[in-house]
Formats: C-alpha cells, structure tokens, sequence
C-alpha cells in the first residue's frame, strides 16, 4: 500500500504528466477535468482541435512528420551511402569499443558487465535489420487492397512494435491478432476491417533510432492476418484522416487513432490502457462483449461530445503545462534539473489535490 508516482510520456508529443498506476494512467485527466469544470478552454487547446479537424497534413503530429521524412530519405540509396560514409571517419577508431545497446550477442553471457553490441557488431546487425525490413515491407505491399468507401469496415490502426504502447500498456492485446480475433467476431456480416500497419514498422534503423520494426512482423505474420475472410490491407501511405472520415469505427491498442476518431465524430475503440481512456467518445475493450457493444454504438451513428473531450484535453495540459521538456529555450543541465524537479514537486501536489496519492 505504498503510493507510487509513475512518470506518463505521451508518444508524438513532448508532454510528460505523473500517475498513480500503471493500469489507470488516465484517472489524474478525469480528476482534473472536474476542477475545470466551467473553465473556459485555452486558445493553445482550441487550435489543436482545429487542426485535427483539418487534413491530415495540418493535424499530424510532430513525429509522424519527421518519420515521413526518414521515409523519403531511406528510399535514396544514396543519401543512405553518403549518410554512412560521413559517420565512417568517427565510427573506425571505435569499431571495438562498447555502445548503450543492450541487446545480447551470441558470445556472451547474459550476466556478463561486457554483454551488448560494440560498434561493429552494432552496424553488421543494422544491414540485417534492414534487410528484414525491406522484406517486410515488399510481402505488405504485395498484400495491400484499394479501400472501398462504399462498404462499413472498421479501421484497424497497427502499433509500433516493439514499444511501451503495446508492452505493458495492451496486457495481452500486445498480441495483435487477438484484437483482429474479437473484431472479426464483432462486426455484422457485411463489414469490413481495413488493416493498416503501422508505418514506424517499416523504418529503417539509422544514426538517430534505433527502429526494431523487425522484431514483432514476419511474413508469417502478414500472411495470418490476411487469412481472416474480413480483412482488407491498406497501404501506409494511406490519408489516415480519409480512412478514419469513411469508417464505422477506429480500433488500435492503446495509439491516438482512437481519440482522432472521436474528434472527428467516429467511435474510438482502444484495447489496452492509455492516456486518454474515459475520454468522450473512447471505448476501452476488455471483452468480446465491450467490442459488440462498440460496434452497436458506431453502427447506431453515436458520435462523441466534442467539448467533453476539447475538455479532457485541457485538463491534460493542465497536468503537464510545466514540464521542462515543453520549453522552447534550450536548458543546460542544472537549469534543467532544477526546473524538472520543479515539475517533480508541482505534479506531487497536484495528485495529492486530486486524492490520488
């Protein structure tokens, strides 16, 4: 019974806020959304709803833009050579030495202080996983089916694996064939779902991330998710926004799909917990009798209070509005320390305000 503070960072945002569980990340937004209540809402919080009503360009996030520009660029075999080329004269003197990657080699034991790649070791495995990638991505391709807008399907938005939003976060929704499983058994007859892998599954590791893409996706498993006589596969590329405007639904496991979707007026499904549970709109799957009940509502035309959720949001930034990392002035490191054991102090007082701790 000892209360625990945990550290939340939102994926695609610089934001950082602090919970009391690992299942229930989201009750300090509920907590706080009943303080503010009659509030009036920030400018900064109106204009991100109008940007997520917009197109997809306009709404994305900052990290869905830069990973567009890894994309462009790994698709140039020559910016990928001269890319290499230019780390080659930093990277020989240290071939041989240590890195932070603590992935295990086949030479060393596991309890070894030396376990993990050294430079070299690291750069043989990054052509590797390149190459699996590449494969990866060549049997998607191959899969991919033009979407009809004329048919019901429900939007089946893939996660990055492997990465804290499925593991821990999903439970055993980290499987995400199970998802497909109790979506399949959850539609009518005459709906769809349209898979869309998750595009960070294709990029390739490089000098900034260390993407792993590799790890959770095979051709066996594109192959298995093909099988299922409901699925349809969308190309990455796809306007995710279209995708989400045409459909009955958006399920993902825990990715803000979901929450876009409830903004733009579709049911949002999540099957694992997130930051945005509870919100308007947002149905947290545990069963195959919370899916069928999801459906029933996206099939009724049920579509979320938008202010109610314009008003999740503005208790999360309440949350999370002195977060150092949000700063656009770059900080040294004791500025920094000080200025996030600041936010440490604030968001202690905050949860205790709350009841939470």
């Amino acid at each position: 019974n000892i209360p625990v503070m945990m550290r939340v960072e939102i994926s695609g945002s610089r934001n950082i806020y602090y919970s009391t569980s690992v299942k229930e990340k989201h009750l300090p937004m509920l907590k706080k959304m009943e303080r503010l209540n009659g509030v009036p809402l920030s400018e900064k919080n109106k204009d991100y709803f109008r940007r997520l009503q917009k197109s997809f360009t306009e709404g994305a996030s900052w990290e869905i833009k830069e990973q567009s520009t890894f994309r462009k660029n790994q698709k140039n075999r020559w910016v990928s050579l001269f890319q290499l080329l230019k780390k080659l004269p930093l990277l020989v003197p240290k071939l041989f030495r240590p890195t932070n990657i603590t992935m295990k080699t086949k030479k060393i034991r596991l309890q070894e202080e030396s376990n993990g790649f050294n430079y070299l070791q690291l750069l043989l495995y990054f052509f590797k996983a390149r190459r699996k990638i590449k494969q990866n991505e060549k049997i998607y391709k191959s899969m991919v089916e033009s979407p009809n807008f004329d048919e019901k399907y429900v939007l089946f938005s893939s996660s990055y694996q492997p990465e804290r939003t499925t593991c821990p976060d999903a439970s055993y929704y980290t499987d995400l064939l199970l998802i497909i499983d109790i979506l399949a058994k959850s539609i009518p007859g005459d709906w769809k779902i349209y898979y869309k892998e998750h595009p960070t599954n294709f990029l390739h590791p490089n000098n900034k991330y260390f993407f792993r893409g590799h790890m959770f996706r095979s051709k066996e498993f594109f192959e298995k998710v093909k099988s299922y006589p409901q699925v349809k596969i969308v190309d990455v590329a796809s306007d995710n926004y279209k995708l989400i405007d045409n459909s009955q639904a958006v399920a993902t496991a825990s990715g803000t799909s979901a929450l876009e979707a409830a903004v733009r007026g579709k049911v949002g499904m999540i099957f694992g917990n997130s930051w945005f549970e509870g919100c308007d709109g947002v149905f947290r799957i545990k069963t195959l009798e919370d899916s069928k009940l999801a459906i029933s509502k996206a099939n009724s035309g049920y579509k979320a209070d938008l202010d109610q959720i314009m008003r999740f949001r503005e208790a999360f930034m309440e949350l999370t509005k002195d977060c150092p990392i949000e700063t656009d002035t770059p900080l040294g490191e004791e500025d920094f320390s000080s200025s996030y054991a600041r936010f440490v102090k604030a968001s202690k007082n905050n949860l205790d305000d709350l009841g939470l701790l």
